[in-house]
């Protein structure tokens, strides 16, 4: 009885510490996006188009990064209640990943709405959410690539 509990014990031990490796990064990747959110001088500097691509681009960059942050929490949270990354589990983390990368990326623009000199910008929602969606959709077709390669059809 008494290693029953000690073994219990242990195990959520080491689901607390998972989750917390599963999830830290994606919350700290998500307190990033806050803070550089609030900051008022990426406004200011307009200048000519390369500064505005640059500017557009780091978009790009900050919802990829988020949305395979959120894969890879997703997929260990999926895999470890089915017992394996399956094509279905791939899918859910794809949708259930863009989803959640576009709504934080709308809740990011509401929140620049109330910073000095920042605006709400459709179009900036709308190209984190397609570079979530991009990343995801890479990160499902190597993940696939990958598995059906260790099954023997690669080559």
């Amino acid at each position: 009885m008494i290693g029953t509990n000690s073994r219990n014990r242990d195990r959520s031990a080491l689901g607390a510490r998972a989750l917390l490796f599963a999830w830290g990064p994606v919350l700290v990747w998500m307190g990033l996006i806050f803070y550089v959110s609030t900051q008022n001088t990426w406004t200011v500097v307009q200048g000519p188009p390369i500064i505005q691509a640059v500017r557009k681009s780091a978009h790009v960059f900050e919802y990829a990064l988020l949305a395979l942050l959120l894969g890879r929490a997703l997929s260990a949270a999926w895999a470890a209640e089915d017992g394996a990354v399956t094509r279905d589990v791939m899918l859910r983390v794809w949708r259930v990943g863009t989803l959640l990368s576009g709504l934080y990326a709308a809740s990011d623009e509401i929140h620049q709405s109330f910073v000095p000199k920042r605006e709400f910008h459709l179009t900036d929602i709308l190209i984190d959410t397609l570079s979530a969606l991009g990343a995801l959709g890479v990160w499902y077709i190597v993940c696939v690539e990958r598995k059906r390669r260790r099954r023997g059809g690669g080559g």
